[in-house]
């Protein structure tokens, strides 16, 4: 059995990797024994932590709340979306920044705090030879120069940049239409990507369940086999592809 202290000290020294969730719940908890009204479960292979902030002469004291956060960051895990609570319930859903979470603290004056952490390395997941990416026009030209660049934007909740591709032209078509909202004149382009010339690790969303896999490294332009226009058959409510 592995002691609580050898994985302190694994963790003190570099840990690169995250920790199963119900252990890192059990270390979390014992590293919050003085920290009152705390609780933490696991979601979905994610960690829950709510805490009723305790406000002295109408100012918080940050330092036991920010120890937390380090110590689940060290653990593997990386604060995503956050909850506040007012008297009459869920007041509101954001992204996770520091700036946000300071934001609500003092201005708002919640009575509870919701953190939702994702896993920073998820399962690898086996893709197959083609995946799919769905983007706007606007972004074409750039691409073809460099290829895709990870990034934080548009995503569910907040984590470390990172691309995500689909598995099929099923999902593929489930992304599209989740997002089209966002390109000018419903102009989406899907691109297609060889991975046998790629090398890097494809990993499992949470949030996307089996639709969706990213990857932190950059794919360039010649993995990018090709650019086809989507397109919208309206009264069969069925998408079309044009390469370009």
């Amino acid at each position: 059995m592995i002691k609580f202290l050898d994985i302190l000290n694994k963790i003190n020294e570099g840990l690169i990797k995250t920790t199963p969730v119900d252990q890192a719940i059990k270390i979390i908890n014992k590293g919050v024994d003085d920290f009152k009204n705390i609780n933490l479960y696991n979601e979905g292979g994610m960690i829950f932590l709510e805490f009723e902030p305790e406000y002295i002469s109408d100012t918080f004291d940050f330092s036991k709340i920010n120890k937390v956060l380090t110590l689940v960051n060290n653990l593997g895990y990386f604060p995503s979306m956050l909850t506040y609570f007012n008297d009459k319930g869920a007041d509101s859903t954001e992204k996770y920044t520091p700036t946000f979470f300071k934001d609500v603290i003092i201005n708002k004056k919640p009575k509870s705090i919701l953190f939702q952490f994702e896993a920073k390395y998820d399962a690898i997941i086996d893709v197959p030879k083609y995946v799919y990416h769905i983007t706007s026009a606007d972004n074409i030209s750039k691409i073809k120069k460099i290829g895709l660049t990870p990034r934080t934007q548009s995503k569910i909740s907040t984590h470390p940049d990172r691309i995500y591709v689909s598995l099929n032209e099923e999902y593929s078509d489930e992304i599209y239409w989740q997002i089209r909202g966002t390109f000018r004149n419903r102009t989406g382009i899907e691109l297609v990507i060889d991975t046998s010339q790629l090398d890097q690790s494809f990993y499992e969303d949470p949030n996307f369940q089996t639709m969706g896999v990213y990857t932190y490294k950059n794919i360039p332009p010649q993995a990018i086999v090709q650019y086809r226009a989507i397109e919208e058959i309206s009264e069969e409510g069925k998408l079309i592809r044009k390469p370009l």
